[in-house]
C-alpha cells in the first residue's frame, strides 16, 4: 500500500527519463553488485573480484528479473531493448555496457547468438521520445484516474 503512493520511489523510478542513454551514471547499483566504492567511467574491475565471486550471481539475479532474459536467452526480445533495460536497472550506461561484454555476451555467443555487441553506442536515444514533464503529468493523470474510480467503487 504504502508503494501506491503516487510520488513513491518505485513510482517515480519508472518516470525517470534522459535525453540521452549515457547521463545514467549512478554508482549506487554498480556498489551493490561490485562492493567497490570509487569506480569511475569504464574502469570496473574483473567480474570475478566482485563481492568475492558473489557479485556476479547478484547481478544475473538483477539481469534476470529486470530484462525477462535468462543467462543463455534473450527470450525472443529485440537486443537493443534487453540492453536499454540493463541500462536502466542498473542505473550506468557504462557499467551496463561492460557487463554486456564481459558476462552476458559470452553466454549468448556460446548459446550460438551470432550478433551480440553493444548496439547502444550507436543508438542511444530512450526509447520513449518525449520529456519528463509530459511523462509526469500522464502518470499524474492515470492516478487522479485510478484514485476517482477507486472513490466510486468504495461508494457503491
Amino acid at each position: 500500500e504504502k508503494y501506491d503512493s503516487f510520488l513513491s520511489g518505485p513510482m517515480m523510478k519508472k518516470l525517470i527519463y534522459y535525453e540521452h542513454m549515457r547521463e545514467y551514471s549512478s554508482l549506487r547499483e554498480v556498489y551493490r553488485i561490485t562492493g567497490q566504492e570509487g569506480l569511475e567511467g569504464s574502469h570496473f574491475t574483473a567480474p570475478s573480484l566482485w563481492r568475492k565471486g558473489e557479485g556476479i550471481k547478484t547481478f544475473w539475479d538483477l539481469f534476470m528479473s529486470e530484462t525477462g532474459c535468462t543467462r543463455n536467452s534473450l527470450n525472443g526480445q529485440d537486443m537493443s531493448l534487453v540492453q536499454r533495460k540493463l541500462v536502466r536497472s542498473l542505473c550506468n550506461y557504462e557499467f551496463a555496457k561492460f557487463c554486456w561484454k564481459t558476462l552476458v555476451q559470452p553466454e549468448l555467443y556460446g548459446e550460438g547468438t551470432v550478433v551480440t555487441h553493444w548496439l547502444l553506442d550507436k543508438d542511444s536515444k530512450p526509447i520513449i521520445q518525449c520529456g519528463v514533464i509530459d511523462l509526469l503529468l500522464r502518470h499524474v493523470e492515470t492516478e487522479v484516474i485510478k484514485g476517482i474510480n477507486k472513490r466510486k467503487g468504495n461508494r457503491s
